[in-house]
């Protein structure tokens, strides 16, 4: 072997460096781009974007609780009549959370169907989605007016969970347990759901801590601090609120045509219905932004006793999406995602300082099972059937990670041909994230429309 040689081999064998790696990832951005129908909205965000939460708590049942995560209702209703025309298609949401998909889909006449691995996002779907009659009505006004003079003296033990215990002042703990010891004796499900559902609409007003970002941060100022009533009389009327709005839209629309929704990972291929092909898919997936919803909603989840244990959480972490790095997933779809990530984005992350180990594997992972979701519904939809996908695009190590054209990517494995991305809003980074970033454009959350091919 000459010198030469032995240098060649060894430049053969050396790591591509990293602006390399950075330039090869930003070209394939810009080809695939370049094949894509592209709109901008950002200076058009209205009910009808996917984002604005704002509807949501103006809309009958929706304003039941405030889920930020949510869709706009009106969001729905256009992408249906846009790519959905005929009423009784067959609708899908795999990451239904609290059922707005599925919810405005069954008003307009489609057959809607879903899933959720959050057992309190479940929940609170099968709430709104209620069905009452005149006598439920009448039993769940009778209920409401118990509560509001039965003395509470009743307490529920606190859920086994030191950290959501401090995240209440100790009379305010006990207004709430014994709230919950009232409505736990309910004989009725639905009127107990219906108080459930107000307790944990209350829950962060009465706690120490407030959500903010991925978790949960201590209030500067407690807005219950200067009320004169009893913090269990603070309590109640807060919930005798909540209940009287419950009332009011179940009289106003006390029946829905009926939805299915399974508690489950849209990522079981042996939870999905036999013989149903879907007509279109409009879904949420969580960001690739490190977000661990069993975080951001730990007191709900503890409180309401969606977790009972830690078994319940570590189950209902590894159940979900790897799209955050505080559980560990065994190796899984490994061979559903793209090469982009599994080399150049992979490599690239690994060679960056970042403030946990664990991004590389976890970005990897995330789009392995978006790539085995998308390979699922290739063989669940029509041909012709359209998937909107609504995600945010995140930065890692200075390289944006472009959720919406590494999703077109992957579609085309699973004969998926990309229709055209609806930008709806800027994504706001870390302050660091910003100043790195050479590629700014890409910090944006959008809708990826995909059709079956």
């Amino acid at each position: 072997m000459t010198i030469q040689t032995l240098f060649d081999s060894v430049a053969d064998m050396a790591p591509a460096s990293t602006d390399l790696l950075y330039n090869e990832v930003i070209a394939a951005y810009e080809e695939e781009e370049s094949k894509i129908t592209i709109r901008n909205l950002l200076d058009k965000v209205t009910y009808a974007s996917p984002v604005n939460f704002r509807e949501s708590m103006q809309t009958a049942r929706h304003r039941w609780f405030p889920y930020k995560e949510g869709f706009s209702p009106t969001f729905v209703r256009s992408f249906l009549k846009e790519f959905v025309p005929s009423a009784g298609q067959v609708i899908f949401d795999p990451f239904s959370g609290v059922a707005t998909t599925l919810l405005e889909a069954s008003r307009l006449g489609y057959s809607a169907y879903g899933f959720e691995v959050s057992p309190m996002s479940y929940s609170i779907a099968k709430t709104k989605a209620m069905v009452v009659d005149a006598s439920n009505l009448a039993a769940f006004d009778q209920w409401i007016k118990f509560f509001t003079t039965d003395s509470l003296a009743d307490s529920s033990h606190p859920p086994d969970h030191s950290t959501v215990i401090s995240y209440f002042e100790e009379s305010f703990l006990s207004a709430l347990l014994s709230v919950k010891a009232f409505f736990l004796k309910i004989p009725d499900p639905n009127i107990q759901a219906l108080f459930r559902l107000a307790f944990l609409n209350c829950l962060e007003r009465y706690s120490t801590h407030r959500k903010a970002g991925n978790g949960l941060k201590r209030k500067t100022r407690l807005a219950y601090g200067t009320a004169l009533e009893s913090p269990l009389e603070q309590v109640r009327q807060t919930i005798i609120s909540d209940l009287n709005r419950f009332k009011a839209d179940l009289i106003q629309e006390p029946t829905l045509a009926a939805f299915s929704l399974e508690q489950g990972s849209c990522l079981d291929e042996e939870l999905y219905p036999e013989g149903i092909l879907f007509d279109a898919v409009l879904t949420s997936p969580p960001y690739a932004n490190c977000f661990d919803y069993s975080k951001i909603y730990l007191v709900e989840l503890w409180m309401g006793d969606f977790f009972t244990n830690q078994q319940s959480q570590k189950s209902f972490r590894s159940d979900s999406l790897r799209s955050h790095v505080h559980a560990r997933w065994p190796d899984r779809h490994s061979n559903f995602g793209h090469e982009l990530i599994n080399d150049q984005i992979f490599q690239f992350l690994s060679d960056q300082p970042m403030w946990s180990s664990q991004i590389p594997t976890m970005i990897k992972g995330y789009f392995d099972d978006m790539g085995r979701l998308l390979s699922i519904l290739s063989n669940r939809c029509r041909v012709g059937a359209t998937v909107g996908l609504v995600v945010g695009n995140s930065y890692y190590g200075s390289l944006p990670i472009a959720t919406d054209l590494l999703l077109t990517m992957i579609g085309r494995k699973y004969s998926f041909e990309p229709v055209r991305i609806d930008i709806y809003r800027n994504v706001v980074v870390s302050s660091q994230q910003f100043i790195q970033a050479k590629h700014p454009k890409y910090m944006r959350e959008s809708l990826v429309i995909l059709r079956k091919i």
